[in-house]
């Protein structure tokens, strides 16, 4: 949240901005799927990143396209914490994050932004040197500008994730 509140953004070479869930994104896919009652644990984080982003002139809802170019399969329970607490919910995705061009982010209401962004190949040769694992897969799409075109439509109704789902996803 703190690189879209920012007046002026500047991404500096090897760096990389990436989106993943959020509390918008999760209340929208918990309602269309078999975890429905876990939607509303959801609503006071939701609210609260409504305010923010309309504060700063982002549309919030913005956060359900970016979680739908994730492509969620399935949706994580964890009977370790209380059905009532947001940790109890997750969800199985077929990409870990969303990494946007500069016009994808203009298309999300972001802007000013400028810098240095990886080119498909080097996007891979960052992310190792980041330190993050092979395992972390996001959607780079740098020929798109429009959101809509990139990723997969979000099936309409999620089941509970079976063991085979999980097997190399992100929750």
């Amino acid at each position: 949240m703190i690189f879209v509140a920012a007046k002026n953004k500047t991404v500096l070479p090897g760096s990389i901005i990436a989106f993943h869930s959020s509390p918008t994104a999760m209340e929208h896919f918990l309602r269309r799927s078999s975890a429905r009652a876990g939607a509303e644990v959801f609503g006071p984080q939701r609210k609260a990143e409504a305010v923010f982003y309309r504060k700063i002139n982002v549309n919030p809802e913005i956060m359900v396209e970016v979680a739908r170019i994730m492509n969620p399969v399935c949706v994580v329970e964890d009977n370790r914490q209380p059905a009532s607490h947001p940790d109890h919910y997750g969800m199985g995705w077929r990409h870990s994050a969303f990494v946007p061009t500069p016009k994808q982010l203009g298309k999300m209401g972001i802007t000013n932004v400028r810098g240095s962004w990886p080119s498909t190949e080097g996007l891979a040769v960052d992310l190792e040197r980041l330190g993050l694992s092979r395992a972390f897969r996001p959607v780079y799409s740098p020929e798109q500008s429009d959101l809509s075109a990139i990723g997969a439509a979000a099936p309409p109704n999620l089941s509970r994730c079976q063991p085979q789902q999980m097997r190399g996803q992100k929750v």
